[in-house]
């Protein structure tokens, strides 16, 4: 029996010290492979950086006017008594020109977004009612073309629709509203110097909507009969915009 158990000891102490001071396993590394999704998506932020236009990173604020084609001699004073062209309306405006990409792939085009605020003024009709004007534009691009697009300068077409109102206030505080929704046509041209980019954007626009005067709500109908108008005509701006990086060539 102790030849018997001697040899079971010896058997087996070799086992347990190995299990004690053996080798610790260190697993491989698993594959990098996982991150070469957030690698690609680091290299496609850095090259959108690199080739994105620094103008368009914050909005663009513009002075803006626009002349009417209707013939406002029958409804408000004109510069002359021809009344081919009213005065012009003055509005400030905010916009986002850019390069819209809509489906991130196949479908992106130059155009802009503007929000425009007419300036209050007052307008005489009939000779001798005045009344207050107030109103708003948004331009919508949908469509446009570049026909130069470089990193100091830019030429573009650009189509979309422009909606809004224009109201008129007596002093009955009276309210009257006249709707625009209008296809139009825009040139823009961009110049770039440093950080500052200078924007010159020309429209021309249709009015399809309806051409009446109508009351608003909470409002009565003014007494005075005022003729049907339409908004159509041409807009001229000229904007500023200024980018807190630096210029990024292509």
């Amino acid at each position: 029996m102790k030849h018997i158990f001697s040899i079971l000891i010896c058997c087996c102490l070799p086992v347990f010290l190995s299990a004690q001071t053996g080798t610790i396993k260190v697993s491989k590394p698993k594959s990098l492979k996982s991150q070469a999704p957030i690698d690609s998506l680091n290299t496609s932020i850095d090259n959108y950086s690199k080739n994105k236009h620094h103008l368009f990173e914050l909005t663009t604020f513009s002075y803006e006017q626009k002349y009417f084609f209707s013939d406002l001699d029958k409804q408000f004073k004109t510069i002359d008594n021809n009344g081919k062209m009213s005065l012009p309306c003055n509005y400030i405006s905010m916009s986002i020109i850019d390069q819209f990409d809509i489906t991130r792939s196949w479908y992106n085009y130059p155009g802009y977004f503007t929000f425009s605020y007419l300036i209050p003024s007052t307008i005489t009709f009939n000779d001798s009612i005045k009344e207050k004007l107030r109103g708003f534009n948004l331009k919508i691009s949908f469509a446009g073309q570049n026909i130069i697009d470089r990193n100091h300068c830019a030429v573009f077409f650009t189509e979309g629709i422009n909606c809004g109102r224009l109201k008129i206030i007596n002093e009955k505080n009276e309210k009257a509203k006249n709707a625009i929704f209008a296809p139009y046509l825009g040139l823009v041209v961009r110049l770039t110097f440093s950080r500052f980019t200078l924007f010159a954007v020309s429209q021309v626009d249709y009015d399809i909507s309806s051409s009446h005067w109508k009351k608003t709500w909470f409002s009565k109908n003014q007494e005075n009969e005022i003729p049907n108008f339409k908004q159509g005509g041409l807009t001229f701006s000229l904007g500023i915009n200024y980018s807190i990086n630096k210029i990024y060539s292509r």
